[in-house]
């Protein structure tokens, strides 16, 4: 097995353009789950596959700027690593956890044989518990920063995992009097939500119901699956000066809105880095014992 890589740290070209190459990567799905395990994400893009398994020259052509690891030992290490957050721009951020587990469970459902993988996801686990090494995601930030405004309706658009995860956050009685859903696929998203006893309009972009946007509220975007006329909706929301907060944590931001007010946030802003930084400053000690922690143990401990 070896790795093919390109992240935040190896990467030389603008943050942005690296979301969207990720981007690319996720939607084309160039290698399939039975011979490798694909991490893709914001900010990597991460190939973990047997060489001997895939043509070389679409090998070469794919893989052309990526870097490359052949040692086992060294493979296994940075899977666990990243699986520990270590490598995440956001030191120890929860979501990279799970979307190592997610492609780790891909791939054994072909290969449950490969127990290392499990190992290496266990013990990743083990030891971010052992060190409480949690923290939260970018989106996550932003919102705990947004959510002291003045707003009384937050509208969220998107239904991914990131939304469901703040959505089940909120607390329903202080920090929002209503709460907005835009999706396109309604069913889909009430069906999610029906056990969470949540207080929820779950609307389509077209049934926005105006009335509720009498008052003062927040916009949070999380999917990159919006058409032209989803944008421009949301640009004239954007617009009026009942919006106080608007968040796009989407790859591939929507361009316009930036400029409609004061407080934007997005993957790409200074304030979103300025927040960042903070939290990270915050989790610095115990990124170093935890590190210490790693040194002492013996060679390859964390695959057995």
């Amino acid at each position: 097995m070896i790795c093919y890589f390109i992240d935040h740290l190896s990467n030389n070209k603008k943050e942005q353009d690296l979301a969207e190459l990720s981007l690319s990567h996720k939607i084309s799905k160039f290698l399939d789950d039975k011979n490798s395990i694909s991490l893709i994400t914001c900010h990597r893009i991460e190939y973990y596959t047997d060489e001997n398994s895939i043509d070389n020259k679409s090998l070469e052509n794919l893989f052309k700027n990526f870097k490359k690891i052949s040692n086992p030992a060294e493979v296994y290490l940075r899977l666990f690593k990243i699986a520990l957050g270590l490598e995440s721009q956001i030191i120890g951020e929860n979501s990279i956890f799970k979307q190592t587990s997610q492609s780790i469970q891909a791939y054994l459902y072909n290969n449950p044989q490969e127990k290392v993988w499990m190992d290496i996801l266990s013990n990743a686990k083990k030891t971010r518990d052992l060190f409480q090494f949690w923290s939260k995601n970018h989106g996550q930030l932003i919102f705990d920063h947004i959510k002291k405004s003045e707003a009384k309706t937050i509208i969220f658009f998107g239904a991914g995992s990131l939304n469901q995860s703040i959505i089940s956050s909120l607390d329903f009685n202080t920090e929002y009097e209503s709460t907005i859903l835009v999706t396109r696929n309604i069913k889909k998203a009430k069906k999610c939500f029906s056990s969470r006893n949540t207080h929820i309009n779950i609307v389509a972009i077209e049934n926005i119901n105006e009335n509720l946007l009498a008052k003062p509220y927040d916009i949070f975007i999380a999917t990159d699956r919006l058409d032209n006329a989803s944008k421009k909706i949301i640009a004239s929301l954007c617009e009026k000066k009942e919006c106080l907060n608007v968040v796009d944590v989407s790859s591939s931001p929507i361009p316009e809105i930036e400029k409609m007010t004061k407080n934007y946030f997005s993957m790409y802003s200074k304030n979103t880095s300025e927040l960042v930084k903070e939290n990270n400053i915050k989790l610095e000690e115990k990124k170093v014992r935890l590190l210490n922690y790693l040194n002492s143990m013996d060679n390859n401990w964390y695959i057995h």
